[in-house]
């Protein structure tokens, strides 16, 4: 487990805080973050800060409030996808409103054509 997590030793996962360490290494496992947007882009022999900077002057913005705010929703994402929106805290699921969805799915669809425009 330790392995595949990459960010804690055996002894994290088997100790008493061992579940908090999988959880938390968990919720950062993503395939599309901007780091790995950046990773293919590279492997397209594409610069990655060119192109974050093109799509960025098409969206009227900066490339690190771009990737940021992808990021944001890729936590979001992970949140429900490995974590089952269950809040540890509150012991209870995390609300998700019509409006927040309606402002990542625009976001989304807005960031993938701004890409696919520069691409």
């Amino acid at each position: 487990m330790a392995n595949y997590l990459g960010r804690v030793t055996s002894a994290d996962v088997s100790g008493s805080t061992g579940e908090s360490h999988i959880r938390l290494s968990l919720s950062y496992k993503t395939l599309a973050g901007p780091s790995s947007i950046d990773a293919m882009l590279a492997a397209a022999t594409l610069d990655p800060s060119v192109v974050w900077r093109d799509v960025a002057f098409r969206q009227g913005t900066r490339p690190d409030r771009l990737r940021l705010q992808l990021q944001l929703l890729y936590d979001r994402r992970n949140q429900i996808a490995h974590e089952g929106d269950w809040d540890f805290v509150q012991l209870d699921f995390r609300i998700v409103a019509q409006v927040h969805l309606a402002d990542c799915v625009r976001y989304g669809t807005e960031l993938a054509q701004a890409m696919d425009a520069i691409l």
